[in-house]
Parts: C-alpha cells; sequence; structure tokens
C-alpha cells in the first residue's frame, strides 16, 4: 500500500508539472495539533518566538485545487471551516534596532462560523456574500509592549489597560443580502471596567459613504476614572449621543450615515487647517509679486510662470508635481481641468478638496499683463 502511495504522489507531480489541474476533496475534518513551537533568532539579537500549547479545528465539505493557488483558494478554505480554536498561545518579538520589544500570551480563542454563503466568480475577480454568521471568543490576553513615544497612546493604553490584560471578549457577526443588515453583538472585561456592544448597520454596496448605521449602542460599567475624560473626549468630537446612567456608568448611541460618525471632529480638524492653507495661498501671491518683479527686471516685460508653485523657492509640504487634482489628505496640486481652466488644489484631512483659479495672464504680444489667482472654492463630492 505504501508504494502504491508513492506512485500516486509521483504521479500527482508530474500532473502538476504538466501545468494541469489537481482537484481533491474532503467531507469533514477534524484536526488537533498539541506542542507547536517557531523560533527565529539573528546574531544581531533579533528574536521572534510562538508558542501553542493546541489548536483543534473542524471543517465540512473542503475543496483544494493545486494550480495557481490565488486568495479564492485561501478563501474557499477559511469558509470551509466550521470552527477553530487555539489554547495556550505565547508570542515574543525582539527588534533591538527598532526598539521593538514585545510579548503576549492568550488562554483561549475560539472561532465558529455558523454560516457563510459566498458567491466565489473567479473569472472576474468577484465575491458576493450572501449571509454570515460568526461567533468569536477570546479570554485572558496578556501583553507587554514598549512606549510608542506618543504621549497621548501611551496615555491612553496605559488608561485603559493599565495591567496589560483582557480577560475577556465576545461578539457575534451576521450578514443577510436580503435586507443587507449587518449587526453586532459583543461584550468586553477589562481591568478599568466592563461594556456590551450592539448594532446593526444597513450596507449600501453600491455607495459605501451612504452606509447607514440603524441602530448602535455601548453601554460602559464600572469605568475607572481616568477612562471618564475619554468619555467626554467621545461627547465633544463625536456624533455620538452619551447618557450617564451612574458613577463609572455610560450609555453612548448613534444612528445616521456611518461617514459622519466622526465628521464633528473632521470639520474641527479641517478648519483648523484653513490659516495654514492661507499661508501656503499668501506665499504663493508673494513669489508671484516678485517673479513678476524679475521678469520685468531681465525681460522688460511683468510675466507669471505657467505653473504658480514654480514662483515660490520652496515648495509647501504635500506638493509633488502631479497634474492633477489633489486625492490624498495634505496634497497640494496644480492641474488643468477638462475644460481648459488653471487651478491650484489642496485636499484636507477630512477628505475634503478646494480649489483656487489660476490665470497666468497674456506673455505675448503688445497687450501682455499679468494674470489673476481666485478666492478658495470647494469641490463638492
Amino acid at each position: 500500500m505504501k508504494r502504491h502511495f508513492v506512485v500516486l504522489l509521483i504521479f500527482l507531480s508530474t500532473i502538476s508539472i504538466a501545468d494541469e489541474r489537481i482537484k481533491f476533496g474532503v467531507g469533514k475534518s477534524n484536526q488537533k495539533i498539541n506542542d507547536i513551537s517557531f523560533e527565529f533568532t539573528t546574531n544581531r539579537g533579533e528574536l521572534i518566538r510562538l508558542q501553542i500549547d493546541q489548536i483543534t479545528s473542524k471543517g465540512q465539505n473542503i475543496a483544494f485545487e493545486i494550480k495557481d493557488v490565488n486568495y479564492f483558494d485561501y478563501l474557499k478554505w477559511i469558509t470551509a471551516l466550521s470552527s477553530a480554536e487555539m489554547r495556550g498561545f505565547k508570542g515574543v518579538v525582539i527588534i533591538s534596532n527598532e526598539n521593538i520589544d514585545f510579548n503576549a500570551s492568550i488562554e483561549r480563542t475560539y472561532f465558529e462560523i455558523k454560516n457563510v454563503d459566498l458567491i466565489i466568480d473567479e473569472e472576474n475577480e468577484k465575491v458576493d456574500l450572501n449571509s454570515l454568521d460568526i461567533n468569536y471568543k477570546l479570554t485572558n490576553l496578556e501583553f507587554s509592549i514598549p512606549y510608542f513615544n506618543d504621549s497621548e497612546v501611551d496615555e491612553f493604553i496605559n488608561t485603559v489597560m493599565p495591567d496589560g490584560k483582557i480577560p475577556k471578549v465576545e461578539f457575534s457577526v451576521s450578514y443577510n443580502k436580503i435586507d443587507n443588515i449587518l449587526k453586532i453583538n459583543g461584550n468586553f472585561r477589562i481591568l478599568s471596567g466592563n461594556g456590551i456592544i450592539n448594532g446593526s448597520v444597513i450596507i449600501n454596496e453600491n455607495n459605501m459613504n451612504l452606509t447607514y448605521v440603524e441602530n448602535s449602542s455601548i453601554k460602559l460599567n464600572n469605568l475607572a476614572d481616568g477612562l471618564i475624560d475619554y468619555i467626554d473626549d467621545i461627547e465633544e468630537n463625536t456624533n455620538f449621543s452619551v447618557e450617564k446612567l451612574g458613577r463609572g456608568s455610560f450609555k453612548i448611541e448613534y444612528s445616521g450615515l456611518l461617514k459622519n460618525i466622526f465628521s464633528k471632529y473632521l470639520d474641527s480638524i479641517s478648519n483648523a487647517e484653513i490659516p495654514a492653507e492661507d499661508a501656503v495661498i499668501s506665499s504663493i501671491r508673494a513669489g508671484l509679486k516678485q517673479y513678476a518683479n524679475n521678469s520685468l527686471y531681465e525681460t522688460g516685460r511683468a510675466e507669471w510662470p505657467t505653473n504658480p508653485f514654480d514662483a515660490l523657492y520652496e515648495k509647501p509640504g504635500g506638493y509633488n508635481g502631479k497634474n492633477s487634482i489633489a486625492n490624498e489628505p495634505g496634497e497640494w496640486t496644480f492641474f488643468i481641468d477638462k475644460d481648459g481652466y488653471s487651478k491650484i488644489s489642496h485636499m484636507r484631512t477630512n477628505n475634503s478638496i478646494f480649489v483656487w483659479f489660476y490665470d497666468e495672464g497674456i506673455n505675448q504680444g503688445d497687450n501682455g499683463k499679468i494674470g489673476t489667482l481666485g478666492s478658495r472654492l470647494q469641490i463638492m463630492d
């Protein structure tokens, strides 16, 4: 029998080399692996070490196809799993020259797929999700990480998880394409408090900007005093409504467009960007004036450049010479639109785009004149 199996493997390998396709399937699978370890070290003192006491998994109707494996094959394999569990995880990562010294442990993590219905169109590289129902549980996560050299991040982590422990996290996620509603329910417990999360979101597959939070609520109980300050920040900088239920207990709710949750915060940042924008435009105006003076002295005619940024000795941060409208936060560009109008554009942190019309003027003939630089105008999405 052993000889026959070896011959079969050689035969399958030959077929694969011949650029054919191999398929095989498993009706059901129950796996249990114990004492898994991995370690990577270098002479520079770098270390990556992983240890897992046990991994178990259950699957059904698992099918494999060996030929140019792509993410669709992994997706099929993952969705064929019915559950997976890991117990006794320990991990260490040390990279000295990056000041990374991280270690973590997890007593148990459990992932269950109760239902998943996918339509995979490999030809058009498209995946449609019809329905989903999953559960996840995590028990006793402990971690230790170095400071991020960022006072706000360090302060937040030490306030929320001062002992570096998360005793419990549980949540479930379900989705049904019939009504396009995504539901999330869960709870967690940390030293500085505990909470219950519930929410339903109406997904707009054609335009994610129209995805709507039907209702969402987070109930927080027994919060540490330091964490209460962050609740005030949530009320001030987001569109969540915050209700105080008692000492250290709050109910946070929101309904509306998903994109508007942080619009209050983004608008405050955007307004703070106005002085910086004005400073850039003022420097361009001053540069154009100096450019015209130099041109008058050298050629007898005051002229402006085709690209107004050419009048600057030092370009603003975010300018990269791209000949198109700004499409990344903080980016400045000069471009000519489809109607032939020259414009300066800037994208703010909240992704809003503003433009300034630019006309270099007339640089030829007897009627030469310098141009104009217009006022700020917002481009609507």
